[in-house]
């Protein structure tokens, strides 16, 4: 990825696996699940900021995001992480 990106999706967004963003810049990415759930899956890393303003962000097993989230709803399992970052 090359420099800010925004990506908004309608219904929902699940990442089962990998990773998404440029992890020496989590800035250039924003994420929005428009109406739904962010899920993260199976070791999967966002670097970026995301959001689901009416639906739920989940983090789960083994899953990062990195760089920030806001939604209705949080769940983080199985060890999972959310790293806020400036």
């Amino acid at each position: 990825m090359v420099g800010p990106v925004l990506l908004v999706v309608a219904n929902g967004f699940s990442v089962n696996g990998g990773a998404i963003g440029n992890s020496a810049h989590p800035a250039w990415l924003a994420l929005e699940a428009f109406a739904g759930d962010l899920t993260l899956n199976n070791g999967s890393q966002i670097y970026g900021y995301v959001t689901a303003p009416a639906g739920t962000l989940r983090i789960n097993g083994n899953c990062q995001i990195t760089g920030g989230g806001a939604a209705d709803r949080l769940a983080i399992n199985s060890n999972g992480k959310l790293l806020l970052l400036n």
